[in-house]
């Protein structure tokens, strides 16, 4: 990988005390070269920090503009010369951009390319999860336009996609994920001038609100009465019940740690105890108290020395602080407590498809049928607004529609 940076020269000085303006290459971290700019400004009117000229030089616009679009113009070479796979030299690189004969660079690189490097690179630091879905953007745009460059990429293309999407049976939020990423990457390139349009000035994004499936009063009842066989049906059953009685997700009980747990104890209640910690999704903190039934299954895993609360992963694996191998661990822990959930409702006599998630969801509902005011339950759990819990009160008005209709069995 290759970094341009700009930077003041302070062993190059003229007579009149200014310094020059230079880019610097680095690449592989070994092989760099520097690149004057033919600028030269005073050292108390350049910005260290941001690397711009500050307003106090009457030519700063003018001069930013010459940094930023030199630097720009180097990334591009570089990028496409990286994508290319062949071996190249720095000098070559330079020589490319001072040619005045040379053809632009940019216009080499096609838009799957400029998508592919994005995802390499991840330069906004986006979650795993987040990563993976544009990964799956990436596959169905090549799949559908192989080596898709920009000028391909118009209003028209972009509505023939979406009826690709759609004959090939993806439902409504999955082809919403998908245009939302390319999007997103649209928008990057038209501001890097990649892209002289905006290919979705016509296109108005659909969602549907999912079906939301949770425990009931007395589903949970008999979940709870479970019996397992095994050490690990064990924990997975009491995983699952944390969730429904604190709202948790599963990615925050996976990495819940010891520390993150507060003791308190007062006469009059004997010991409560609490959680503080920031959310996986939304990064978010998050402090709420544990009720009874939470408390007695925190307490049976409270035996040991280690880490994280939950003997779902192993220590090593959260300590590493490796982000993608966290996350897929996670997803791979998630899909196979998915499988145990569904046996262990089917043993319950519960006849619904029951995911990890559910329990989030049988925490709101339960709560609110426990006439929980909505913005209460909101802040339990760790929603930005009131519209992302409003979801479970319409739930719950369904079931009191579906007890009505009842009546109409009455003869």
């Amino acid at each position: 990988m290759s970094t341009v940076s700009v930077f003041l020269n302070k062993r190059v000085k003229s007579s009149d005390g200014k310094n020059g303006l230079y880019l610097r290459i680095i690449r592989n971290r070994k092989d760099k070269t520097e690149i004057s700019l033919k600028v030269k400004v005073f050292p108390s009117e350049w910005d260290e920090r941001r690397k711009v000229v500050k307003a106090k030089n009457r030519n700063a616009k003018s001069i930013n503009l010459l940094l930023e679009r030199e630097q720009y113009a180097y990334k591009q070479i570089l990028l496409k010369k990286e994508l290319a796979a062949k071996p190249f030299t720095l000098k070559e690189v330079v020589l490319e951009r001072k040619n005045p004969n040379s053809k632009p660079s940019v216009s080499k690189i096609t838009f799957l390319e400029y998508f592919k490097s994005y995802i390499d690179d991840n330069p906004d630091n986006l979650k795993y999860n987040t990563i993976q879905g544009y990964v799956a953007c990436y596959n169905a745009v090549n799949l559908f336009t192989s080596g898709l460059d920009f000028e391909q990429l118009t209003p028209q293309w972009v509505s023939k996609f979406e009826k690709h999407l759609i004959r090939k049976g993806k439902a409504i939020n999955t082809i919403w994920g998908r245009m939302k990423a390319l999007k997103k990457l649209s928008k990057k390139a038209q501001e890097e001038g990649l892209l002289n349009d905006n290919p979705f000035k016509f296109y108005k994004s659909k969602t549907e609100s999912g079906e939301r499936e949770f425990l009931t009063r007395s589903e949970l009842s008999a979940f709870e009465a479970i019996e397992t066989s095994t050490k690990l049906q064990t924990l997975i059953k009491d995983v699952f019940l944390f969730s429904c009685y604190t709202g948790l997700r599963f990615s925050d009980i996976v990495t819940l740690q010891r520390e993150d747990l507060i003791v308190q104890k007062n006469k009059e209640n004997g010991t409560n105890y609490y959680l503080s910690f920031r959310m996986d999704k939304t990064r978010e903190m998050l402090q709420i108290k544990l009720n009874s039934k939470a408390k007695r299954i925190v307490k049976s895993y409270l035996v040991n020395n280690a880490l994280l609360v939950f003997p779902i992963l192993a220590d090593q694996v959260y300590a590493q602080n490796d982000q993608k191998i966290l996350k897929k661990a996670i997803s791979s822990k998630n899909a196979y407590y998915n499988r145990v959930i569904k046996g262990l409702c089917s043993k319950a006599e519960i006849n619904k498809s029951i995911s990890m998630h559910c329990g989030r969801h049988t925490f709101a509902t339960i709560s609110l049928d426990l006439d929980v005011p909505i913005q209460v339950v909101s802040k339990l759990l760790g929603h930005k607004n009131l519209r992302e819990t409003m979801i479970y009160s319409k739930i719950l008005d369904k079931q009191k529609d579906a007890a009505i209709d009842k009546w109409e069995t009455l003869k």
